[in-house]
């Protein structure tokens, strides 16, 4: 079993993407099968431990950046977190791959791995933006559809947010209107996104600075979709008693940006973003939070592989 091989041979990069390469469709279920039972432990909001801590933005298929960023956490200290912002399908060459290969992590280091759900962690998401086409591709068109369906009811299992032992909210979109507490977001169904406003809200909302202050209004992704400005993050701030936001969900050419006074950071994992035919190039971020609660852009070198 794949897992077995991770554990025992502890295999290079380029290993480590063959082993991805050839996974059996058994194995995919049994990583799986492995994190919904380590996410039944989970409530919707998690709240981590006081550890060195390492904040992954979208990665959208991008493989080498996550066999990077897989190679942090394999020789890292024993305490070392990592958290995953979400979107790991959609948009990129090797979305499949990336997917099962943060599974692999998660099914592993299940105390050290936090996975958040981002908005294409969503079947109306990805079931038209290329994830179900690639399972099809790799696995064949009933094999792969089975797949799609396992993956996404697992993925209606990630929990929502996050929460450092020093109060920075962790989130792959923003922060939704009407919340009085933290309370309020810990005790979120999470198996009805589409229809819980919050909870979309939370994958979906884009932070906007403003010359005119403004609390939210309405957002240029559609739907019910929506801004916040730094009014509404004054408040939710003093509501929640948060220190710092890290979300993730949009791209920008640098890899991150830090919006109303540094109190919030938008951070980018992936190399390139495929809209359609076009393909945008991003220099990738990661943020690390140290011990004494500072943060920290990191740049990082994708792994060397041929892919």
């Amino acid at each position: 079993m794949i897992i077995d091989r991770f554990v025992e041979e502890s295999p290079s990069h380029e290993e480590l993407f063959a082993l991805l390469r050839a996974i059996s469709i058994a194995d995919v279920k049994v990583l799986i099968y492995k994190v919904e039972d380590a996410l039944a432990r989970e409530r919707t909001l998690v709240r981590l431990p006081a550890a060195e801590t390492f904040v992954i933005g979208d990665m959208h298929g991008d493989i080498a950046a996550a066999l990077a960023i897989a190679r942090q956490l394999m020789e890292g200290g024993p305490g070392m977190q990592q958290v995953f912002l979400g979107d790991y399908v959609d948009r990129g060459p090797h979305q499949v791959d990336v997917i099962n290969l943060v599974l692999l992590l998660k099914a592993t280091y299940p105390g050290r791995v936090t996975m958040l759900r981002g908005n294409h962690e969503i079947p109306a998401v990805n079931g038209e933006n290329g994830f179900r086409e690639c399972l099809e591709r790799q696995f064949g068109r009933e094999d792969g559809a089975i797949l799609w369906h396992l993956y996404n009811r697992l993925f209606m299992r990630l929990p929502l947010a996050a929460i450092t032992w020093n109060g920075i909210f962790l989130v792959h979109g923003g922060i939704p209107e009407g919340v009085n507490g933290l309370h309020e977001i810990e005790a979120l169904p999470r198996e009805l996104v589409p229809e819980n406003r919050i909870s979309f809200e939370l994958l979906w909302n884009d932070p906007v600075e403003a010359k005119h202050p403004f609390h939210f209004r309405k957002g240029p992704r559609g739907g019910a979709t929506k801004q916040f400005g730094e009014l509404a993050f004054d408040e939710f701030q003093e509501r929640t008693n948060i220190s710092k936001l890290i979300r993730g969900h949009e791209e920008f050419n640098e890899g991150f940006r830090f919006f109303f006074g540094e109190r919030v950071l938008s951070i980018f994992s992936s190399r390139r973003v495929l809209h359609g035919v076009f393909e945008r190039q991003i220099r990738p971020k990661v943020v690390k939070i140290d011990m004494a609660g500072n943060l920290v852009v990191e740049a990082f070198e994708p792994a060397a592989i041929m892919t």
